[in-house]
């Protein structure tokens, strides 16, 4: 079971690690900025196109999906498509059936489910680094068959149609009304217009200030 470090144990090690390639999610709540950070890290450990991300949104119904969310959802498979360097990423939304408020991810090799997880972590911002989440080591096989079960109550997110079968969420929170201490409610549009600072200083070294961590580097955009 893991209560700390998951983005390592849970997103990363399984690819660095076991040589594992694919990965399927399962996740009630998302946000762009974990999938950004996650493509990115899987980016730097593969340096080509090496990995697939594809992940099923099932909380559409009870919470809304905003058109903002939507739209940045779609400009990011679009920019991957542009880019090589960044894995596949498949997004679905469930649009049919019970609301999916499961927590699993399988990771694959050579088509393989090798190695699974389940638990309290959405995949977002929020459950890897703000909150206390617990995973668990779960059947792999077993979660890749409850993978594919749900996919007929999904859409991609890219079909044309999904403005028809999605009734998007009419909220639209001002600045005031954003948490700060939200990480889901953060976003790159909320602080283009923000007065910038004079300076920043960021350090790329590790905790104990001896060298520079793995992947360590600039924050990248690729769009």
């Amino acid at each position: 079971m893991y209560t700390d470090n998951l983005e390592d144990e849970i997103l990363l090690k399984p690819a660095l690690k076991r040589g594992c390639t694919s990965l399927k999610i399962i996740t009630g709540y998302t946000d762009i900025e974990c999938i950004y950070r996650h493509l990115i890290n899987l980016s730097d450990i593969g340096k080509t196109n090496s990995f697939s991300v594809e992940m099923i949104l099932g909380m559409i119904n009870s919470n809304g999906l905003s058109e903002k969310k939507h739209k940045d959802i779609n400009r990011l498979i679009t920019n991957i498509k542009e880019n090589n360097k960044i894995p596949d990423f498949i997004c679905r939304y469930k649009i049919s059936g019970l609301d999916i408020h499961s927590k699993v991810y399988v990771w694959l090799k050579d088509n393989k489910p090798i190695l699974a997880f389940c638990g309290s972590a959405n995949y977002s911002m929020n459950a890897f680094f703000k909150r206390r989440e617990c995973m668990a080591v779960c059947d792999s096989e077993e979660a890749e068959k409850y993978f594919e079960h749900l996919l007929p109550d999904t859409i991609l997110a890219t079909d044309s149609t999904v403005s028809e079968k999605i009734n998007f969420s009419k909220k639209n929170a001002s600045d005031a009304e954003i948490d700060k201490f939200n990480l889901e409610n953060l976003s790159w549009d909320m602080f283009v217009n923000k007065k910038p600072i004079e300076v920043c200083k960021v350090s790329l070294l590790t905790a104990d200030g001896k060298a520079t961590g793995f992947g360590s580097g600039l924050n990248q955009r690729f769009y």
